[in-house]
């Protein structure tokens, strides 16, 4: 019981001496320093580059480090293990570890993903036994969208016939094209020429949207850095970020 005790005021007294090295750092250096970032493969590839790049050019002598994470899951053990400033990415369906939070950013809607003149590309007010019947491509097992797909159809008590799984957005649009099946993604993940070559059809009344924030270290001590980057990719969250 004392060497427990003894180890979470030694733990504490650790996370404040780094914060104070950083606070000090802030106020020395200004806009030089290291930012570490874990963010999931779809938040990478499709939100951030465009950020990523003006923050580069804005802040030329801040090292930035980029990790992409399969599951939301390896960002928190990074963030736990004192290897990332935060991380970006879709909210857990999980209870959070007592030492971090999740600030939510935004909601972004779910569509059905089909190939061109799929039976269903042109039916109004479709169901969800419409999409049962047909075979689907989904994510990987354990992915977040993944779970709402199984969650929605458990609740209905509706049987769901999968034929592919993949680990990223564009593997499950090509196999969509070919016709190998249909698929569920997010608004996150679909760009204008993807409506050029697929049919995708508003389904969000039928699956839960999927919630994007930022997770971060509850006692991380909040850099010029980090809040630089946060006003680039969000800047209705830079005051909510730099006081939680």
């Amino acid at each position: 019981m004392e060497g427990e005790i003894l180890f979470n005021i030694t733990d504490k007294f650790l996370t404040e001496l780094e914060n104070l090295k950083k606070i000090y750092s802030d106020i020395r250096h200004g806009d030089v320093g290291n930012l570490t970032i874990a963010a999931s493969s779809a938040v990478m590839t499709y939100l951030l580059p465009d950020i990523i790049k003006n923050f580069v050019n804005h802040f030329p002598r801040i090292n930035l480090k980029l990790i992409t994470c399969s599951f939301v899951s390896e960002i928190m053990l990074l963030i736990l293990n004192g290897e990332i400033d935060f991380g970006i990415g879709i909210k857990s369906d999980q209870l959070l570890p007592e030492k971090i939070d999740f600030l939510f950013w935004k909601s972004f809607e779910t569509y059905l993903i089909l190939c061109k003149g799929h039976p269903l590309s042109h039916k109004r007010n479709i169901k969800l036994n419409d999409i049962a019947i047909y075979s689907h491509i989904l994510y990987s097992k354990g992915s977040i969208l993944r779970k709402i797909v199984e969650k929605t159809y458990a609740r209905n008590k509706t049987d769901i016939k999968i034929v592919m799984e993949v680990d990223v957005a564009e593997n499950l649009k090509s196999y969509v094209e070919m016709g190998i099946g249909v698929g569920i993604l997010s608004s996150l993940t679909i760009v204008q020429h993807d409506r050029k070559r697929l049919a995708i059809i508003n389904v969000s009344d039928l699956f839960d949207k999927v919630d994007v924030g930022i997770y971060y270290g509850k006692d991380k001590h909040i850099t010029m850095a980090m809040k630089q980057f946060i006003k680039l990719l969000a800047p209705e969250l830079s005051d909510r970020f730099v006081s939680c």
